[in-house]
């Protein structure tokens, strides 16, 4: 079965699927990721934000499609320099050129497909939870909390108790 990669991006945040697409030409999702924007990448320009949807899925979904040929979907007709070997123009913005040198290791054709039969991708490019990731200072404190609790377990599971020393 064929496998397609199908990836979007919104104002919010990036979506990308990944499906095997059966011989009546009918794709069926094997699994799907999205994730927000960074504060930076919320500044970016709509093709690199389309482009990086392309980088997002392809990491995502590597272990799956590396060393496979897989179809690559997007709803924005610009990135299909991305799928032919003539290469990404020269006037192009830097991280645009490092994002192709990603996608030219991996053995694909781009497809275009329009965004009223593009729903999967779109869909979880634009269902982003509001919550935001958690603070380095909440995320250690979460691990200092763990680390004080395992230790209490382990101390707990001892032989050696106060009243015996």
């Amino acid at each position: 079965m064929e496998i397609v990669v199908a990836a979007d991006a919104s104002e919010k945040g990036l979506g990308a699927a990944i499906m095997h697409r059966f011989p009546n030409g009918r794709d069926k999702a094997i699994t799907h990721a999205s994730r927000a924007h960074t504060s930076a990448e919320k500044k970016y320009s709509q093709i690199e934000k389309e482009a990086l949807s392309l980088i997002f899925a392809v990491k995502k979904f590597h272990r799956m499609i590396h060393g496979r040929k897989f179809t690559l979907l997007t709803d924005h007709q610009p990135l299909s320099i991305f799928g032919c070997k003539k290469g990404v123009p020269v006037h192009s913005a830097n991280r645009l050129q490092r994002w192709a040198i990603i996608l030219f290791t991996y053995d694909l054709p781009m497809q275009y497909r329009s965004s009223t039969n593009f729903g999967c991708a779109d869909a979880l490019s634009r269902l982003i939870a509001n919550r935001q990731p958690p603070t380095e200072d909440a995320v250690i404190a979460s691990v200092d909390a763990e680390v004080r609790r395992l230790f209490i377990d382990a101390l707990r599971s001892l032989p050696l108790t106060a009243e015996k020393i």
